[in-house]
């Protein structure tokens, strides 16, 4: 039964996990930071700041001035039924309005001005940080989906933080002015009035509290929406042969429903905030209404001075309101520039651990000893594998320049992890991986990939002009080097078509060519970079005999100097090299010439039977 159970299917729509899962060191980084963060980019615009500074304190003076200079024209008209008195009125309104207008104006245009030009520098640096992560951080299971965020939170940052600036800065001014007037008219009845404003801070705290909660998880869920949508549609010839409509919609369905119901709690509370202000407002407005009333009576208080009081008491609460919707926007602003920090921290750390040796020439490889688990290198080292998650195991082999070696192995046994090792896309476990006898990590990082090219069975092609797509790993190569590429893996005979042209666009992952042509495409890619080590994992698979044949030929006289590790289980390829190693379970378990093989069907079934050797003698 416990067998059966485990292996049940789970009933319903399942939800991708992780999307935007929580990173490493999220909690750990202070608001302080965040900020710190912010003026690394806004302290370039400090001019504009001060323009902006200067509005907001001249908003809030025009505020507060326009209650007393509305309060002395009222009480003229009330005392002395002066006509003149409304003229003035009227144009004082009028000034005010005007002055308010291009402040609030200015105001905008410059935040506008501010919020395009720091927006640009952060996306843009957050690109940067983004390709130079981590390559485990690419594509862990945990964090694989979370690009869509990241240009996204940078703009999110910023006007987060200009919408917090815009509660907790501007309107503090006009609160201020404000209360500084009323407090001239009638010091008493301002101090009964903002006797009652405290009662709303731990209404607010609490609501400030439940907001948190909701916004990581809301985040997330529209990360998966937008997963599901993107995945369905980048998808759409599986979505259709396999008959997955429905399972993706109902995908959608499941992450909108549980959306939705965070939504309507989060609208809950964060419209809790506007009623609970109105209501300390009115209060208030009513204890104000009740003293001042009984001061017209006693003659201490004129009409026109009470009628003003009430009005601007009444505006006092809304920038309070607004004050306590900037909770919100610092919670967005603290929860993007965490990551936006951590995503910086990543790749700050991969390009000072940079070697400054130069690759200026290229005699031997080494893997040596090496062991890897992903389990280790997706926590960063900081934890060590069991001898079960280890995918190579102790393994050796050494490749010289002009050699092409073919490592052949069983599915599964590490063959592609060792080209991402060889690459650099991981850092070893243990062992090393050692160029000309010096470790590869000496290296700086452009000599090191200049040197390296890796053509992969999974073929990726950007979206792109043919002639460039070609030249994307050597922009300044010229029209004929392209050319001598593509003739020498077999592209100049489509070109010759009709249908095909320099100027054919790829299109997106290269659906405008077949499989078999995108592989060429990324070897005449590989060959123009002109590799000193070129990585060939099964990457002639989708070409025919006679083409792959003829491709492996113009390869070695195009690069007669280069080391070639070719993985393949097609014998056309491996009896073009030196020599074979075999590779069972993470280890190199033999290294032959090829030209001491006298029987390849004898050879592929020696494959199989030491494969389950070694499944045996772990068992």
């Amino acid at each position: 039964m416990a067998a059966e159970k485990e292996h049940q299917t789970p009933s319903g729509p399942q939800l991708m996990k992780g999307y935007r899962s929580i990173p490493g060191g999220y909690d750990t980084i202070s608001g302080k930071e965040v900020f710190r963060l912010f003026w690394r980019y806004a302290r370039y615009e400090k001019r504009v700041f001060l323009v902006i500074l200067f509005s907001v304190i001249l908003q809030g003076g025009v505020a507060g001035g326009t209650i007393y200079l509305l309060k002395s024209a009222l009480d003229q008209f009330f005392e002395k039924q002066n006509l003149n008195t409304v003229m003035f009125l009227v144009g004082t309104l009028f000034l005010a309005t005007v002055l308010k207008s291009g402040l609030e104006f200015l105001f905008n245009w410059k935040k506008a001005v501010a919020v395009a030009r720091i927006n640009d520098q952060l996306v843009i640096k957050a690109f940067r940080h983004l390709l130079y992560n981590p390559f485990r951080y690419h594509i862990g299971e945990r964090d694989r989906k979370k690009y869509a965020w990241v240009l996204k939170d940078a703009m999110k940052f910023i006007n987060s933080i200009f919408g917090m600036f815009n509660a907790w800065a501007k309107q503090p001014f006009v609160l201020l002015s404000t209360v500084v007037a009323l407090w001239i008219i009638s010091p008493v009845l301002t101090f009964v009035g903002l006797v009652l404003a405290p009662l709303g801070i731990p209404c607010i705290l609490f609501l400030k509290r439940k907001i948190k909660d909701f916004v990581a998880e809301r985040k997330m869920l529209l990360g998966v929406i937008e997963e599901v949508v993107s995945e369905s549609i980048r998808s759409i010839r599986i979505v259709k042969v396999f008959g997955l409509e429905e399972r993706n919609v109902a995908q959608l369905a499941t992450a909108i429903d549980k959306q939705r119901d965070i939504n309507m709690k989060n609208a809950f509370y964060l419209g809790l905030m506007s009623p609970l202000s109105e209501l300390i407002g009115f209060i208030g407005l009513a204890v104000i209404i009740f003293a001042g009333s009984q001061r017209i009576i006693d003659g201490s208080f004129t009409t026109g001075t009470f009628f003003v009081f009430i009005m601007a008491f009444l505006n006092i609460y809304r920038p309070l309101k607004d004050i306590s919707n900037g909770f919100m926007n610092y919670q967005l602003a603290l929860d993007a520039g965490r990551r936006l920090i951590i995503l910086e921290q990543r790749a700050a750390k991969v390009q000072s651990n940079q070697g400054s040796v130069m690759l200026d020439r290229f005699s031997q490889l080494e893997v040596r000893d090496l062991w890897f688990a992903y389990d280790v290198a997706d926590s960063g080292g900081e934890q060590e594998a069991t001898e079960t998650e280890y995918v190579l195991r102790g393994l050796s082999l050494t490749l010289h320049a002009g050699e092409a070696m073919a490592l052949v192995g069983a599915t599964g046994a590490g063959k592609s992890t060792l080209c991402d090792l060889i690459c650099r896309l991981y850092e070893p476990s243990k062992g090393e991986l050692l160029v000309n006898g010096t470790p590869a990590s000496d290296f700086s990082k452009e000599s090191f990939t200049a040197s390296f090219a890796l053509c992969s069975q999974d073929t990726i092609v950007f979206n792109n002009a043919l002639f460039e797509e070609i030249r994307v790993a050597a922009p300044e190569s010229s029209m004929e080097e392209v050319w001598r590429v593509a003739d020498a893996v077999g592209l100049s005979a489509y070109m010759s078509t009709g249908r095909r042209n320099w100027e054919s666009w790829i299109g997106d992952r290269g659906v405008q060519f077949s499989g078999g042509q995108r592989q060429m495409i990324a070897i005449a890619r590989a060959l123009l970079r002109k590799p000193r080590v070129l990585i060939m994992d099964e990457a002639m698979s989708g070409l025919d005999v006679e083409t792959g044949r003829l491709l492996w030929e113009n390869i070695r006289r195009m690069l007669p100097d280069t080391a070639i590790l070719a993985i393949s289980h097609n014998w056309d390829v491996i009896r073009h090299c030196q020599r074979v190693s075999v590779m069972v379970e993470g280890r190199i378990t033999k290294t032959m010439q090829v030209a001491e093989i006298e029987d390849k069907d004898q050879f592929f079934r020696s494959l199989h039977i030491e494969r389950q050797k070694s499944g045996h003698s772990h068992e």
